[in-house]
Formats: C-alpha cells, sequence, structure tokens
C-alpha cells in the first residue's frame, strides 16, 4: 500500500504527449489540460494494478501476432 507524503505534488512528473502524473500518497493523478479544460484521473492500487495487468495482456497479444 502506498504511504503518506507530506507534500501532495512532491514526484511530479512529465509522461509525454500533454500527460503529467503527481502522486499524493494514496493515488497516482494523471492530468492534461487543454481548451476544454483540466483533466484528472486519480490511480489507486487496484486501478494501478489492473493497468499493469492490462498493459500484460496487450503485450502477450502483440508478441503473438509478430510471431
Amino acid at each position: 500500500m502506498f504511504q503518506p507524503v507530506t507534500d501532495p505534488a512532491q514526484f511530479p512528473a512529465y509522461l509525454g504527449d500533454g500527460v503529467y502524473a503527481s502522486f499524493d500518497g494514496y493515488q497516482i493523478w494523471l492530468r492534461t489540460e487543454g481548451m476544454d479544460g483540466v483533466n484528472e484521473i486519480a490511480i489507486d492500487d487496484q486501478s494501478w494494478a489492473a493497468l499493469l495487468a492490462y498493459r500484460d495482456r496487450l503485450m502477450v497479444k502483440c508478441n503473438e501476432s509478430q510471431e
């Protein structure tokens, strides 16, 4: 489980394609800014695990299609 941090924006990072990430001690926040405003998504432990599992399934499918 994630550990709390004192500064909610302690670990900001630019990921590319206009996406920024930060960590509030519990969730990873993804943020984009555009003409339609700011969009944010909070990813908790379970969502993060599901996203990584999805990536792993995609990698398997991509590798299978290249064989």
